[in-house]
């Protein structure tokens, strides 16, 4: 999953999206501010994962996403549909579940992040293991 250096062009995310496998992790577009900028489409998303080196921002182009993200106060359940976005914080375990398909762009520093099959990972050392690349 490379990316360009000193690239500068626009992308058709229409485009783009269309182009996607259906059960891939993404693609990468671009780097901006030390953050991977990328666009997925998936129909499942196993574990929970958190971005301890930034937040995350998410986008829903098609489909809808319903997300939870566990916080100091108790989770925070949200469903994101075309057009949404929803910024996760730095380093709180998420859990995306998509509802069918969904296509979404998405942008974090990978840096130190981590994923979880544990129903609330605060509980418990942490995997160490390294979300898998997207793309």
């Amino acid at each position: 999953m490379a990316v360009k250096a000193n690239v500068v062009h626009a992308h058709d995310i229409r485009s783009l999206v269309a182009g996607l496998p259906p059960k891939g992790r993404g693609t990468v577009l671009a780097s901006f501010n030390g953050c991977t900028l990328g666009i997925a489409k998936f129909a499942s998303h196993p574990l929970r994962e958190r971005h301890p080196a930034s937040d995350e921002l998410l986008q829903v182009f098609d489909g809808e996403l319903d997300l939870t993200v566990l916080t100091d106060t108790g989770p925070v359940e949200v469903t994101l549909r075309p057009g949404f976005i929803f910024v996760v914080p730095r380093g709180l375990w998420h859990s995306p579940r998509p509802r069918g398909s969904v296509s979404m762009m998405f942008m974090s520093n990978d840096k130190g992040s981590e994923v979880s099959n544990r129903k609330d990972p605060r509980l418990a050392q942490p995997s160490k293991r390294k979300t898998r690349p997207r793309g």
